[in-house]
């Protein structure tokens, strides 16, 4: 009896987990189920999410092409309304300031108008004479563009003397280092490379006239980037200037730009070589100083069929403020070989200071290596005074060497540039120059040495 009730106890104790065990069981596979169903449902939400984020993107692509599209029939819509304007023609007329521009729509091809005028007037103080003169300096006019893509040219003629003469004819190739054929300047000093539009006195450095730096026929090359430039060129032929002989002549210049404390420098150097043809007859040196109306004052005799240029310069711009400074030798080779007769050797040099009392600043042309012109913060057509640049220039030329006595040379200029505008200024010089040992000076039975005193004022407009 008691053995039953024992197990009728044990029974019951066990009989709430006979209960729950299936209970926990069932719980078991239904939590099983549930996160079955999140696992499928996060599934499903991801791919939605993928392809709802598929579809925007594609919405998003539609309507860029859509907007692009929208542009492309605005940007029509203005060609055909420049048409319109222009006569249904596929070119635009502008000014560049007081220049005519005719360019295609897509800017391949572009024609600009280019001129230069200029006029002098000086009074030379000289020893035993004196000259009062007049003259038209530069009249010069021509095009500039581009006939096509990589392509540019450029024709100007000369029309300031009897006869007109073809000053610049060239085609440009903007490749890695750029080509140009024609007839053009040739490379050597700073001052030689600085437009005559830019200079600060009415003529360069006294050695840039003497040794021939002149217009020819010929090809060069040359490669610049932001702060350096190189080129060099082969030249033939006769030059367009000053009655120049034939002759075959090289030329090379490099420069490189140096930012000093916010400052631009600027440092290089330049040769040329020339030699004339046998049947052109011998070079001589000579020179009018200051200015082109003064009295020739140093003068050699002919004597030479070759010679070899080389040169130094530099500059500095400061803002308002400018330093420029240059030298150059000449070796020359004499036709006969005599014993106990040597080949003479001159020299030139120059040193500029400018100061812009109206605080403007003067460009600088990479592509030339050289100063190119200055924005007016007042010009006269806007109520203003212009800008006022106030210029010392020491300059020296030494045609005396061995046997040739051609004359040594000093002068001691100031100048003040008035810019009514960007394109007009009027140009003032007062000079001092002393000359030693001069051949030409002895035309007039005096000793070879002497001062001139010279007062120069030239007006000019150029673009």
């Amino acid at each position: 009896m008691l053995k039953i009730k024992q197990n009728g106890l044990a029974g019951l104790v066990l009989l709430p987990s006979m209960i729950v065990s299936p209970l926990m069981a069932q719980q078991t596979t239904v939590d099983e189920s549930v996160a079955a169903a999140v696992e499928v449902d996060d599934q499903v939400s991801q791919e939605l999410s993928q392809k709802a984020s598929d579809l925007q993107s594609r919405i998003d692509r539609l309507r860029q092409m859509v907007q692009v599209q929208e542009l492309k029939e605005e940007i029509e819509q203005l060609d055909l309304a420049i048409k319109e304007r222009q006569g249904g023609a596929d070119y635009q007329f502008e000014f560049d300031g007081p220049s005519p521009t005719v360019s295609s729509l897509d800017g391949k091809y572009e024609m600009q108008l280019k001129a230069l005028f200029g006029a002098d007037a000086a009074y030379v103080a000289g020893p035993g004479e004196t000259v009062s003169a007049s003259n038209i300096r530069y009249a010069r006019l021509g095009v500039a563009g581009k006939a096509g893509a990589g392509i540019d040219y450029s024709f100007i003629v000369d029309m300031s003397k009897e006869t007109s003469a073809i000053r610049k004819a060239t085609i440009t190739f903007d490749t890695p280092i750029n080509i140009t054929v024609g007839s053009f300047k040739m490379m050597p000093s700073m001052d030689e490379n600085t437009s005559s539009r830019h200079l600060d006195f009415s003529e360069r450095y006294s050695f840039t006239d003497a040794f021939g730096f002149t217009t020819r026929r010929g090809i060069s090359f040359s490669k610049t980037a932001h702060d350096y430039g190189v080129h060099g060129g082969f030249f033939a032929g006769k030059s367009s200037e000053n009655n120049d002989k034939e002759a075959i002549v090289l030329v090379g210049r490099a420069y490189k730009t140096i930012a000093v404390n916010g400052n631009t420098l600027h440092i290089g150097g330049s040769s040329r070589w020339r030699k004339a043809a046998k049947a052109e007859g011998l070079y001589d040196y000579d020179l009018r100083p200051v200015t082109r109306l003064n009295l020739k004052a140093l003068a050699t005799t002919e004597f030479s069929d070759e010679d070899l240029f080389l040169g130094g310069e530099f500059a500095m711009l400061m803002g308002p403020y400018s330093l420029q400074g240059e030298f150059g030798q000449l070796q020359t080779k004499r036709v006969l070989d005599v014993t106990g007769v040597s080949n003479p050797k001159f020299q030139g040099a120059g040193l500029t200071l400018g100061w812009f009392v109206t605080g403007e600043e003067r460009k600088y042309n990479i592509k030339r290596g050289a100063f190119h012109g200055v924005k007016v913060l007042e010009p006269l057509d806007e109520n203003g005074w212009g800008a006022f640049h106030t210029l010392l220039r020491w300059d020296m030329l030494d045609l005396n060497s061995h046997e040739i006595q051609g004359g040594e040379q000093m002068s001691l200029t100031l100048g003040i540039n008035w810019y009514l505008t960007d394109h007009a200024r009027i140009v003032m010089n007062w000079a001092q120059t002393w000359v030693t040992d001069s051949q030409d000076f002895a035309l007039y039975g005096d000793d070879g040495k002497g001062r001139f005193s010279t007062m120069s004022i030239r007006a000019m407009f150029g673009f």
